[in-house]
């Protein structure tokens, strides 16, 4: 019904909203990748950040889980009972969306734009096929777990192409660009 779904995007808020996270921590590090590549200082550096980021997803899904009610209760009053455990459900998204978001800004600093936009086109499509096999059948628990599926699927495929890179040891140089009349590129 129309209650469910409002019910599950009040859940989702609070994940989407914290996905400052990984944007923040990106927003040190990233432009040393864009300006010099995967160098060993640099590789060294992204994965204590991965670090951080993964720690920090991991306590913010036991807030989730743990303390589902009491959140839910001082943000959503007496919906509260319908969203909690909702929330409690999207926990694990919280890490998985986490890490998922963090190599996504990583490879694109790297240039590798393009796999990532190709990347967000089957992860929307496994999105939208999931829901619409688990919503009719399940309702918003069902939106949860396509979530969940999603999420795992956006990750698997990023960390499989940062793999790819750090194997590769590619050295990433940056496009060429032109200078125009005022010196600016």
């Amino acid at each position: 019904s129309y209650a469910d779904v409002a019910h599950f995007n009040l859940a989702w808020r609070l994940v989407a909203s914290s996905y400052f996270v990984p944007t923040a921590v990106c927003a040190v590090f990233v432009p040393l990748l864009t300006a010099h590549g995967l160098t060993k200082k640099n590789r060294r550096l992204m994965m204590r950040a991965a670090t951080v980021v993964g720690v920090i997803g991991l306590i913010a899904a036991a807030i989730a889980h743990f303390l589902a009610n009491p959140i839910a209760s001082v943000l959503y009053g007496p919906m509260a009972a319908t969203v909690a455990p909702l929330l409690r459900a999207l926990a694990i998204v919280f890490p998985l969306g986490f890490m998922a978001f963090f190599l996504s800004l990583v490879l694109q600093s790297l240039y590798e734009e393009a796999h990532v936009l190709r990347t967000l086109i089957l992860v929307t499509a496994a999105n939208l096929t999931a829901n619409w096999i688990m919503v009719p059948k399940i309702g918003a628990m069902g939106a949860v777990y396509a979530q969940v599926i999603s999420t795992s699927l956006q990750l698997a495929i990023l960390a499989w192409r940062l793999r790819d890179l750090h194997i590769g040891d590619r050295r990433i140089s940056s496009p060429e660009y032109s200078v125009v009349e005022d010196g600016s590129p």
